[in-house]
């Protein structure tokens, strides 16, 4: 299944040349919606330790599927899928080079509403001898995910460390808690040893690269605590204490460092911009600053997972970056950014000892690449194209652009507008990302693509509360959800008028999620401003989901988040405020939803229906909030070119 072609190192810089100059041509065309619909060739690709393997997910009748397949040209092709019945792959990792941990789910109702069972397996790479790694009281498989492992144990290739939620002494006292317990678990056959007992308001345990479990979260509603220890173990000691969403926390604990007394963590020490540091626990003390970049908040610390050493760390400007300090990674980064200066270029995974590398090339105007580079052999072969039957000529850029909001706060931007038209009273679909805690990046898109292939202008918005801008951003989002975000992307909508980019009378606003309440919300708010909306899985009754506890934070939290002590629910719920739409809506959503329930869908569209508004309504049988299944794919984007050619052009 894995179609490696070399590239002559003579050739490369011209690969660069068509990807720097075929998306110069003007003269575009309609991508087909097959085409858009398709999920990609590879994502998720983790290469095995000794580098002779890969582990994807790949797509197989119109889902995705983990394949399991050599990648060594010198080794026999043997290619393994893996999908157990009824189940669906999440996330994966190599344990060791034969053998791989497997987070599934299962989809469950119960009393109408679709939730995930999820079981934590271990799996050889040729997709047999199948082991549960996480059990719970009386051996009963528990639920767990990739999350709950806690060290592959890197100079241990038999056995890892996995945590489990179980009740403390299996016996059902009235005094006995469900805690959090560590076990050390044999990869091979499932047998496992207690390393670390739960305790009381311990949700979660972190362990070094030796193996000791050293530190510990603790969460009662919104109150938080951190807890540590040495090495050789001994007592807790309780590091930090703060309200996860309206307290600010010192800093946050990234990892350990050789030193037992100092640990690497992330912080806005000062008021300063948020960076990585050493902190001394002995002094209490911030010490020397490992990375930091003025006005772009750092992400993450990649960490070599064999020796613990730091290897990079992550950052978003407009693409997700790395900059490397391991000089190997470094060298390797620097040569992809110098072969291919116009896209963003990314190492994807790597083997034990650096020498074998899978990279992706791909950005706005390509669709991407996948590549297998041998430091050895000195050889470039690529894999895949990770979407066939694009033509180069059909993409539109994406555009860092920023406009000021009401309060004069600065909101970053992407702008898309198609090829082949003039940039002025274009037919325009706002674009609000979901989550609300995400934010859209440069790159890829296929969604944007569809839309500016068919003459539409694309603006996508990184409200305030937004991740990726620092905490302050970030936290500008408490309790002013459908309030000062919705006007902020209400903003970029006239900000798109007063430039001249949008047709006043040709705007509609569309969104997933978050963003699929922001455009139900829009036309709610702004009744006169936009000419439709289009809604996949979005929120229309804010009421009923903060009652059922959503899926996205937990009740006491969400409350805390959402809910502003000067407006009622009712004010920022769509479904409430049916009265004042005057736009058409489409409205499409998942009956297997599991973070905005299902049934907010049907709701909202008989409220539409009962006011006599004009709005469409289509069940995606089996589909989740991520949209994933290509059936879904391509009736989600077959819907939207009608509806929007209906009411736009």
């Amino acid at each position: 299944m894995c179609n490696i072609k070399k590239i002559p190192a003579i050739i490369m810089a011209g690969l660069a040349m068509i990807i720097v100059f075929s998306a110069t041509n003007l003269s575009a065309k309609e991508i087909p919606a097959e085409v858009l619909a398709k999920i990609a060739s590879f994502t998720n690709v983790e290469m095995s330790p000794d580098g002779n393997y890969i582990a994807s997910l790949r797509p197989v009748k119109g889902r995705k599927y983990l394949v399991i397949e050599s990648i060594d040209p010198d080794i026999k092709k043997t290619t393994s899928v893996f999908n157990p019945a009824e189940a669906t792959v999440g996330s994966y990792m190599w344990l060791n080079d034969d053998r791989l941990a497997v987070s599934v789910y299962y989809n469950r109702t119960h009393r109408g509403a679709a939730y995930r069972e999820w079981r934590l397996l271990a799996v050889g790479k040729d997709g047999k001898n199948i082991i549960n790694l996480a059990k719970g009281n009386g051996g009963r498989a528990a639920q767990a995910t990739l999350w709950n492992i806690k060290s592959i144990l890197p100079n241990d290739a038999d056995n890892i460390l996995v945590q489990v939620r179980e009740l403390e002494n299996a016996l059902r006292r009235k005094n006995d808690v469900i805690a959090a317990s560590v076990y050390k678990v044999n990869v091979n056959s499932g047998k496992r040893k207690k390393v670390a007992r739960g305790q009381k308001n311990i949700n979660d345990w972190y362990a070094d690269i030796d193996g000791n479990v050293r530190l510990g979260y603790g969460i009662v509603g919104t109150s938080m605590k951190v807890v540590m220890r040495g090495k050789g173990g001994g007592g807790w000691k309780t590091m930090a204490r703060f309200d996860s969403v309206t307290g600010t926390i010192e800093y946050d604990v990234e990892g350990f460092s050789p030193d037992e007394n100092i640990i690497y963590v992330g912080s806005a020490v000062g008021g300063a911009h948020y960076a990585f540091y050493k902190y001394d626990l002995a002094k209490q003390a911030f010490g020397e600053q490992l990375f930091g970049k003025e006005n772009i908040p750092v992400t993450g610390i990649k960490f070599d997972r064999y020796t613990g050493k730091i290897d990079g760390y992550y950052y978003t400007e407009h693409e997700q970056k790395t900059h490397y300090v391991n000089k190997r990674l470094r060298s390797i980064q620097r040569f992809l950014d110098k072969q291919f200066p116009d896209t963003n270029n990314s190492i994807e995974s790597y083997n034990r000892d650096k020498t074998r590398f899978i990279i992706k090339v791909s950005g706005p105007q390509f669709a991407g690449e996948l590549m297998f580079f041998d430091i050895k052999t000195k050889q470039m072969m690529v894999i895949s194209e990770l979407f066939g039957g694009i033509d180069l000529n059909d993409l539109s850029d994406m555009v860092p652009v920023s406009y000021k909001a009401r309060d004069g706060l600065e909101i970053p931007s992407y702008l898309s507008l198609p090829l082949d038209r003039e940039a002025k009273n274009l037919p325009t679909i706002i674009l609000p990302h979901g989550g609300p805690i995400a934010r859209d990046v440069r790159g890829f898109d296929q969604w944007v693509q569809f839309l500016t292939s068919r003459g539409y202008a694309v603006l996508q918005m990184n409200y305030r509360g937004s991740s990726g801008y620092g905490r302050k951003f970030r936290d500008l989002g408490i309790q002013q959800w459908g309030r000062a975000m919705q006007d902020d992307i209400t903003d970029g909508t006239r900000w798109m008028v007063e430039k001249g980019y949008s047709d006043p009378d040709k705007i509609c606003i569309m969104g997933a999620s978050y963003g699929g309440y922001s455009a139900l919300n829009g036309i709610a708010r702004e009744p006169d401003l936009y000419k439709c909306a289009i809604s996949f899985a979005g929120i229309g009754d804010m009421r009923l989901f903060i009652r059922e506890e959503n899926k996205f934070l937990g009740f006491e939290t969400s409350m805390k988040y959402i809910k502003n002590q000067n407006h009622s629910l009712t004010d920022i719920s769509p479904a409430h405020n049916i009265d004042k739409i005057k736009a058409p809506v489409l409205l499409m959503h998942g009956t297997l939803d599991v973070r905005v329930p299902f049934k907010q869908g049907p709701i909202f569209y008989k409220k539409m229906k009962k006011a006599g508004k004009d709005i469409k309504f289509i069940k995606l049988e089996g589909e989740n909030h991520f949209l994933e299944l290509e059936k879904s794919k391509l009736v989600f984007l077959k819907e939207v070119d009608k509806f929007l050619k209906k009411h736009l052009n």
